[in-house]
């Protein structure tokens, strides 16, 4: 006849094993937000790594601070044409009761908001295209995310766009 398994002894609430207990569960919560929060954040910017990559000119060797300033320009212009889509479907179809697609409209002026914001105050974090090793090291990058660290960022903003305009026809800087 087998042995029936054994019962675990009940906690009491107010003892020191129930106060450990519950101190563990809270800590392997908070954990699990602030990785999730951080692999959110590691997926953003690899998507944006990803797009400059794609959209970089493969017969430069180096980029000016003028070449970087206008494609992070394109890259906050990045969700036009779909906007666009978007808008035009739902002028075609007025007689529908609901608007299609508005979640995603949504996604994409949230984005496009948070973005500008970035922009106009401490500037976009792009990959330093004006370093010509660190423009080789991310021309081979393959998009796995633990290489991303290795890659040199800087911030491009609303400022360098400005000290741009206040110097006449220079592409040095």
């Amino acid at each position: 006849m087998p042995k029936a398994p054994k019962q675990k002894k009940v906690i009491h609430p107010n003892s020191r094993k129930a106060a450990q207990l519950s101190k563990q569960a809270h800590r392997d919560n908070r954990l699990a937000k602030h990785n999730a929060v951080k692999s959110a954040k590691l997926e953003a910017l690899g998507n944006k790594l990803q797009w400059v990559q794609s959209h970089l000119d493969v017969d430069k060797d180096l980029y000016s601070r003028k070449d970087v300033v206008s494609l992070v320009k394109r890259y906050l212009q990045r969700f036009e044409d779909e906007l666009e889509q978007i808008n035009l479907i739902n002028s075609v179809s007025e007689n529908r009761k609901g608007r299609q697609h508005a979640a995603r409209e949504a996604v994409i002026n949230a984005a496009k908001e948070q973005e500008k914001n970035e922009y106009d105050t401490i500037g976009l974090e792009v990959p330093d295209l004006m370093n010509a090793k660190n423009l080789a090291y991310f021309r081979d990058f393959t998009g796995e995310s633990r290489y991303i660290q290795n890659i040199k960022m800087k911030r491009i903003g609303l400022k360098d766009e400005e000290k741009l305009e206040k110097i006449p026809n220079t592409d040095k800087y």
